[in-house]
C-alpha cells in the first residue's frame, strides 16, 4: 500500500515442508504453490516460525478448515488506506483497530488469526495486535522482532 511507504506490502503463510503458500489477495483466501507466489511477490521476507512437520500441518489444514475460500475483506482493505493516507499526510497515528473489518472476509495479514493459539503456546503472544489495522511490514517487523535468534 502506496501510504505507508513500506517495503512490503503482502503477506502469506509459507510452509517449510512443504511447496505450498495460503494467501488472502483480491480473490480471496487460496492456496498456491510457493514458486508462483514467490514469481509474483519481489522482493519477499521470510520469518521462520520452526515446529515439526506434524505441526506444521496441522496448522496447514487449520487454516484451510477455517479460512479456504472466503472473501477478501475489501471495507478493511479501503479503512486502511484510508487510515494510512491521514498519518503521511497529516501525522495522524493509526487506531488500535480497523473499525471496517467485515467479519466473514480476510486480509492477508489476518490469515494468521488461526495460528495464533499456536504462536501463543510458543511463548508469542499476539493476540493484542487487531490483524486487520496491521500492514504487512509491520506484521513481519513484529513477527521477525519476535522470533529473532529462535
Amino acid at each position: 500500500m502506496w501510504t505507508f511507504e513500506e517495503s512490503v506490502s503482502h503477506v502469506a503463510l509459507e510452509f517449510e515442508h512443504t511447496d505450498l503458500i495460503i494467501e488472502s489477495s483480491s480473490h480471496g483466501v487460496k492456496i498456491k504453490r510457493k514458486k508462483y507466489f514467490i514469481d509474483r511477490n519481489t522482493p519477499h521476507m521470510v520469518v521462520n516460525i520452526p515446529c515439526s512437520s506434524v505441526t506444521e500441518m496441522a496448522v496447514f489444514n487449520d487454516v484451510l478448515d477455517h479460512l479456504e475460500g472466503k472473501k477478501y475483506d475489501y471495507n478493511a482493505y479501503f479503512w486502511l488506506g484510508l487510515l494510512g493516507f491521514r498519518r503521511k499526510f497529516f501525522g495522524i497515528p493509526l487506531p488500535n483497530r480497523n473499525i471496517a473489518e467485515s467479519g466473514d472476509g480476510y486480509l492477508c495479514t489476518e490469515i494468521l488469526g488461526p495460528i495464533l493459539h499456536f504462536l501463543s503456546h510458543r511463548g508469542y503472544n499476539l493476540y493484542h495486535v487487531d490483524l486487520a489495522i496491521m500492514t504487512p511490514y509491520a506484521l513481519y517487523k513484529e513477527l521477525s522482532e519476535r522470533y529473532q535468534g529462535d
